[in-house]
């Protein structure tokens, strides 16, 4: 029996390769299979042999880790602007402080009500 009689996408694919070649399959869906034909001599005979790794898991988490580092970065930039914001209203209300008289404190300390 060889790979071409046995009816299986991925197997077909490999089938056509040489010994020595190595690549990624897709799968269905979102499946990825590292593929690698290699060859080795058995009592004076030269024998092929398929290695299949699923790596369908491996690039998920590694999707994830990047997504991960990404919002990371993105946090760590809105927080350095609502630092520099904070800052700049601190030294407002320290430079200007609101006179509790003025009839317009009412609004400014609680302009939802």
């Amino acid at each position: 029996m060889t790979l071409n009689d046995i009816p299986h996408p991925i197997l077909m694919e490999i089938a056509k390769w040489n010994v020595g070649k190595s690549g990624i399959v897709k799968g269905k869906s979102q499946e990825q299979l590292r593929c690698e034909i290699a060859q080795f001599v058995h009592r004076g005979f030269p024998r092929k042999f398929i290695t299949i790794q699923e790596l369908s898991r491996e690039l998920l988490a590694a999707e994830k880790r990047a997504y991960g580092k990404v919002i990371r970065m993105m946090a760590h930039e809105v927080n350095n602007s609502i630092g520099a914001i904070n800052s700049i209203l601190q030294t407002t209300i320290e430079a200007y402080p609101i006179d509790p008289e003025d009839d317009l404190a009412d609004d400014i300390i609680n302009p939802f009500t």
